[in-house]
């Protein structure tokens, strides 16, 4: 049982509790799952097999973001977009280097996939949903997060913002642009996620409504 591969692939969960005790990998249940090189469906096995492993008081660095919008795409507000983005990814790289606990929050005016839009087609084009700004999303999220809500809800179609014009609240015509980032170490401290369109409906609103995240 001591070798990973043979962890990874064929470990019980009555020799997964054996092992975990014996070798006392108990700080925490991805401390658990790193050490051991286990798949990460034997996240949800730990937290039953282990449900009080206290979880490990974190430094979290909140970053708050808004992501110039940069439309229309073929003027100069559009390559400022592209070029705050790279600067942004850049800086993101150094302070990943002294705190891997980041969450980065804010307006992104960035539709990251064609679910988190009404219709697609339409903002493909657009600052919002072009595809080298899609990328940028991307290339973020690889340096080690994850977007909250859509990884907590993988085939939910909800949006954060409506625009005034239209009826675009009440056709629920709307986008998902404003996000949480979480870094992946910080995965097993999130408690809920939720989209609140109440304050949406109220007279004279905003056009974006509240994203709330509770990490623990």
């Amino acid at each position: 049982m001591s070798s990973t591969g043979f962890l990874n692939n064929y470990l019980t969960e009555e020799e997964l509790k054996e092992f975990v005790v014996a070798n006392r990998y108990l700080d925490s249940h991805t401390e658990i799952i790193h050490t051991l090189g286990l798949e990460s469906h034997y996240f949800t096995i730990l937290k039953r097999l282990f449900p009080n492993i206290p979880l490990k008081k974190k430094n979290i660095e909140l970053i708050n973001i808004y992501v110039p919008n940069g439309n229309p795409v073929d003027t100069e507000k559009y390559e400022y977009k592209k070029e705050w983005l790279k600067k942004f990814i850049s800086n993101v790289k150094k302070k990943i280097q002294k705190n891997s606990n980041i969450l980065i929050a804010g307006d992104f005016n960035i539709i990251p996939e064609e679910i988190d839009v009404h219709d697609f087609k339409r903002y493909e084009n657009d600052a919002l949903g072009r595809l080298e700004i899609r990328k940028k999303y991307r290339e973020l999220i690889n340096l080690g997060f994850k977007d909250v809500y859509r990884f907590k809800n993988k085939t939910k179609q909800e949006y954060t913002f409506w625009d005034y014009f239209a009826g675009s609240w009440q056709k629920n015509y709307g986008m998902r642009i404003d996000h949480f980032l979480l870094s992946n170490s910080l995965i097993e401290n999130i408690k809920s996620i939720n989209i609140n369109k109440k304050p949406r409906s109220k007279e004279k609103p905003s056009d974006h409504t509240p994203i709330e995240l509770e990490i623990i």
